[in-house]
């Protein structure tokens, strides 16, 4: 009996990270892991649809989102209804992520901090995640076109 997996990514188009051909498929990750590639029977714990998008394992990165408080919302105010999004800009929290990759073998890290963001997870993530995955990309160690040169001599 197999467990289920905690996040199954559909539909996504799968880059193995060897210049290998482009598919279409499921990935399932347990515990942290890569457990099944191809077509996931079943449900996970949590799903993404990832169709029309690239998953590429490679760039797999570790992250924490965070918030720094600016203005404590007393109870009054809560029962008043007032949120983070009614508060006057420089009143609202700061919004925090730091992240490093890839896992396997960290060369990176980055660190987001946006001023009154509000919320690390809605703000800054994406902005770390989108530096780091783009510093991954550019990284020299994953260009082979200059052994290949070395080699034909």
């Amino acid at each position: 009996m197999t467990s289920t997996p905690d996040l199954v990514i559909r539909g996504g188009t799968i880059a193995d990270g060897k210049g290998g051909e482009l598919f279409e498929a499921d990935v399932a990750i347990t515990a942290g892991r890569i457990s099944e590639v191809g077509k996931v029977t079943g449900k996970g714990k949590e799903e993404i649809d990832a169709k029309g998008k690239l998953v590429e394992p490679q760039f797999k990165f570790a992250g924490k989102t965070g918030t720094a408080q600016v203005k404590r919302i007393t109870e009054r105010e809560r029962e008043m209804g007032i949120t983070q999004d009614q508060l006057p800009w420089h009143l609202r929290h700061h919004a925090l992520f730091v992240c490093f990759g890839p896992i396997d073998n960290p060369r990176y890290a980055c660190a987001v901090i946006i001023e009154h963001g509000k919320a690390g997870g809605a703000t800054a993530g994406p902005i770390g995640r989108d530096v780091l995955i783009e510093v991954m990309k550019r990284d020299p160690s994953r260009r082979t076109d200059g052994f290949r040169k070395m080699a034909s001599r």
